[in-house]
């Protein structure tokens, strides 16, 4: 009836509680409660979820463990040979570790006790990490081999051998060991859980539901996920890197995909797991679908080509390799030969011109050789003339001879010259009068402004002419003063004239 009935009195003094009317019943099997009661309920991943997705990481480790029965008994196949069939056998166990990681990721407190599931938050981080990096490492491995060999020109002819693919791998192993192992003894993984805010029952009892999740948690979370993150992030960028640089070679060309997939993949799945933190279904549905595809995928883009061609025509697959190998060589070959090319036709026509330019001097040495001719025909036809040249260039004739040696001339040559110095000394020498020749138009023209001019103007010539290496002749098999158009007399001239002449 919707009103108050009194039923008994509390005596807040003496604590003590009164009842009146004992006939009063309540609804139900009990009192009402005075406050309300608060229950916990544990976040747990569905059972049907996990059964399903158990089930494909079943399925995807079967078909793991047939690739590698498929690699270990072709292994002496050429095929399977040229491909790397060690390091194809670590991305398969890296393939099934990731796998394996599937099954650990969905056991929480429904399934396991506390402590079992604190063990759990240490072990499927060491599978997860280890068989992302035995499988990834040894994609990274194989296109860094491809890379250097098809990439880089000194090693083009040098054979990269599986052992030492195996040492790079080995060493992003020893990297993750040493990371995991500092984790866990510094700061170790710790069950911990998480408190929402109360929902009312689903079922409309007077009760209020409050959600708790559990997590594998430590004190420096971010710290070490970010030291994880930022190795894996590098080695990923740098593998992509590489794939893109090969994405030319047609052997790679899987390979390639597979390092795409693989770093695509975990870049969505470490971004949707963390937004979905609070959903374990969710959460546990996207890391095991990423991991699921994942695997798979590389796995079936490194090893369902090799089946199929060994398959169909195991020979031609061996010689259509080869063949393409051959065809990138011979483009490299190419490249090669061209610049050779484009250096030799530059080397020949500065060649061609150094020629052009010895030859024009060459002329003008003849143009030079003549005119010197003529002025010596000159002067002897006009000997009482130079008495006054021999008196006044005592100190030229020093100087010619001093060209001389800066020329290269021959040891007789200088020699004659010095004899004849000492057996003509300028003190023997006649004397003319300086007035008549000053006047006179052909002394004039043998002064020595005049002398000392054209000299000036042909020993340089003279110098670049007697270079071999671009064409030149010797300073031994010259005669500036021979000539087919020279005098006979010139036979005669006198001893004095000829040293001078044979100086220059």
């Amino acid at each position: 009836e919707r009103k108050e009935v009194k039923v008994g009195e509390y005596n807040a003094v003496e604590d003590k509680l009164e009842i009146i009317n004992n006939s009063i019943r309540f609804q139900g099997l009990e009192p009402p409660k005075d406050k309300t009661i608060i229950q916990e309920e544990l976040r747990k991943i569905s059972l049907p979820l996990y059964s399903i997705l158990s089930a494909l990481t079943i399925l995807g480790m079967i078909m793991a463990s047939a690739f590698l029965f498929f690699n270990i008994k072709n292994r002496n196949q050429k095929l399977i040979k040229m491909s790397s069939p060690y390091m194809n056998n670590l991305i398969i166990l890296g393939g099934m570790l990731s796998y394996a990681s599937i099954f650990l990721f969905g056991l929480d407190g429904s399934f396991v006790s506390e402590k079992t599931f604190e063990t759990l938050c240490t072990v499927r981080t060491w599978i997860l990490t280890v068989g992302y990096t035995t499988a990834f490492g040894a994609m990274f491995a194989k296109t860094w081999r491809v890379h250097a060999i098809f990439k880089n020109v000194k090693m083009k002819k040098k054979i990269i051998k599986d052992q030492k693919l195996l040492v790079i791998v080995g060493g992003m192993l020893l990297i993750d060991l040493c990371i995991l192992i500092c984790w866990q003894v510094v700061d170790p993984l710790r069950r911990t859980v998480e408190k929402y805010n109360m929902e009312p029952d689903p079922a409309g009892r007077d009760i209020s539901i409050r959600p708790i999740l559990e997590h594998c948690e430590n004190t420096h979370m971010t710290i070490w996920l970010g030291i994880v993150y930022a190795y894996k992030g590098l080695l990923m960028l740098f593998g992509c890197f590489l794939a893109w640089e090969t994405r030319n070679v047609s052997i790679p060309k899987y390979i390639g995909m597979s390092v795409y997939n693989v770093g695509i993949m975990c870049i969505i799945g470490a971004a949707v797991s963390f937004l979905t933190r609070d959903q374990p279904n969710v959460q546990f549905c996207i890391v095991a679908l990423v991991i699921i595809f994942c695997s798979t995928i590389t796995l079936c883009l490194v090893f369902v080509p090799k089946l199929i061609t060994l398959r169909t025509n195991p020979d031609a697959a061996t010689q259509n390799r080869r063949f393409q190998f051959t065809q990138n060589q011979k483009k490299e070959d190419s490249k090669t030969s061209t610049s050779v090319t484009s250096v030799n036709q530059a080397s020949t026509s500065r060649l061609e011109g150094l020629q052009s330019e010895n030859h024009r001097l060459r002329m003008k040495i003849t143009e030079l050789d003549k005119d010197l001719e003529e002025v010596t025909m000159q002067l002897q036809d006009t000997p009482e003339k130079t008495t006054y040249i021999k008196q006044n260039h005592h100190q030229d004739l020093n100087d010619i001879l001093s060209i001389r040696n800066f020329t290269d001339s021959k040891d007789g040559e200088k020699a004659i010259l010095k004899n004849h110095l000492d057996q003509n000394p300028p003190a023997q020498w006649g004397s003319s009068d300086p007035s008549r020749t000053s006047k006179d138009p052909i002394e004039d023209i043998n002064s020595p402004e005049h002398i000392q001019r054209r000299l000036s103007l042909q020993l340089p010539i003279l110098h670049h002419a007697y270079l071999p290496s671009i064409g030149g002749v010797d300073a031994s098999c010259a005669s500036p003063c021979v000539s087919p158009s020279a005098s006979p007399r010139h036979r005669h001239v006198p001893p004095s004239f000829r040293v001078m002449v044979s100086g220059l």
